[in-house]
Protein backbone atom coordinates (compact mmCIF):
# COMPACT_ATOMS: atom_id res chain seq x y z
CA UNK A 1 0.00 0.00 0.00
CA UNK A 2 2.99 2.32 0.45
CA UNK A 3 4.15 1.76 -3.21
CA UNK A 4 0.66 2.94 -4.07
CA UNK A 5 0.77 6.50 -2.43
CA UNK A 6 4.13 6.54 -3.41
CA UNK A 7 3.33 6.46 -6.91
CA UNK A 8 0.31 8.73 -6.94
CA UNK A 9 2.63 11.10 -4.89
CA UNK A 10 5.04 10.89 -7.65
CA UNK A 11 2.23 10.88 -10.71
CA UNK A 12 0.79 14.05 -8.94
CA UNK A 13 4.30 15.77 -8.61
CA UNK A 14 4.87 15.16 -12.22
CA UNK A 15 1.65 16.47 -13.83
CA UNK A 16 2.62 19.68 -11.20
CA UNK A 17 6.24 19.69 -13.12
CA UNK A 18 4.28 19.25 -16.53
CA UNK A 19 2.26 22.00 -16.28
CA UNK A 20 5.27 24.24 -14.62
CA UNK A 21 7.08 23.52 -17.68
CA UNK A 22 4.34 23.68 -20.16
CA UNK A 23 3.39 27.71 -18.66
CA UNK A 24 7.30 28.16 -18.56
CA UNK A 25 7.59 27.25 -22.29
CA UNK A 26 4.38 29.61 -22.94
CA UNK A 27 5.48 32.48 -21.04
CA UNK A 28 9.33 32.38 -22.86
CA UNK A 29 7.34 31.40 -26.73
CA UNK A 30 5.05 35.02 -25.52
CA UNK A 31 8.67 36.93 -24.50
CA UNK A 32 9.75 36.10 -27.89
CA UNK A 33 7.04 37.02 -29.40
CA UNK A 34 7.31 40.29 -28.08
CA UNK A 35 10.98 41.13 -28.15
CA UNK A 36 10.59 39.99 -32.33
CA UNK A 37 7.67 42.82 -32.76
CA UNK A 38 8.67 45.14 -30.97
CA UNK A 39 10.82 47.12 -33.54
CA UNK A 40 8.57 46.44 -35.82
CA UNK A 41 5.91 48.64 -33.36
CA UNK A 42 8.69 51.27 -33.09
CA UNK A 43 8.72 51.69 -36.59
CA UNK A 44 5.49 51.86 -37.31
CA UNK A 45 5.24 54.53 -34.65
CA UNK A 46 7.83 56.44 -36.09
CA UNK A 47 6.03 56.51 -39.15
CA UNK A 48 2.64 57.87 -37.80
CA UNK A 49 4.25 60.43 -35.79
CA UNK A 50 5.74 61.56 -39.13
CA UNK A 51 2.55 61.26 -40.85
CA UNK A 52 0.75 63.23 -38.05
CA UNK A 53 3.35 66.01 -37.95
CA UNK A 54 2.59 66.30 -41.85
CA UNK A 55 -1.33 66.54 -41.05
CA UNK A 56 -0.73 69.07 -38.79
CA UNK A 57 1.16 71.18 -41.15
CA UNK A 58 -1.25 70.69 -43.39
CA UNK A 59 -4.20 71.64 -41.27
CA UNK A 60 -2.27 74.86 -40.11
CA UNK A 61 -2.08 75.69 -43.67
CA UNK A 62 -5.63 74.96 -44.95
CA UNK A 63 -6.53 77.14 -41.57
CA UNK A 64 -4.24 80.04 -42.91
CA UNK A 65 -6.54 79.72 -46.39
CA UNK A 66 -10.26 79.84 -44.76
CA UNK A 67 -8.50 83.17 -42.43
CA UNK A 68 -7.30 84.69 -45.71
CA UNK A 69 -10.47 83.89 -47.54
CA UNK A 70 -12.92 85.78 -44.86
CA UNK A 71 -11.25 88.99 -44.84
Amino acid sequence: MAKKRARAAKSGLEQTAVKIGTTLGKATRAARSLGESAPQTKKELRNLRKSLGALAKELERAADRVKKALR
